[in-house]
């Protein structure tokens, strides 16, 4: 009787053991899994980011040199507007993913532009 118990706890202890190691790798695969969807993410804002801020750019040099030409920017302006509107919503979700060293930048970036 008595080593049919120790057997049973000996089974017990083996299952609560391998329960535990299996919870916890599981775990550390479903931080990986969530960590690197996250930095997918955090990639293709930055990268929509920086686009839409040179597009914003270059509809501004766009502006001088019609201006400078002294034809009809209005065409420029308007897509330069556009870009705007986009890059401020842009920039809310750069912030969000974002630390704080590239929300200075991105700060800096958006008061230039």
């Amino acid at each position: 009787m008595a080593t049919q118990i120790l057997t049973l706890i000996g089974v017990l202890v083996g299952a609560l053991t391998s329960y535990f190691a299996t919870a916890a790798a599981e775990r550390a695969k479903f931080r990986r899994e969530m960590a690197t969807r996250w930095d997918q993410r955090k990639l293709d804002t930055y990268i929509e980011y920086v686009t839409c801020i040179k597009e914003i750019q270059r509809a501004a040099m766009d502006a001088a040199r019609a201006r400078d030409q002294g034809t009809d920017a209005s065409e420029v302006l308007q897509e330069m507007e556009a870009g705007e509107h986009r890059g401020s919503i842009l920039f809310e979700t750069f912030i969000l993913l974002s630390n704080e060293k590239a929300a200075t930048a991105a700060h800096a970036v958006n008061q230039r532009t």
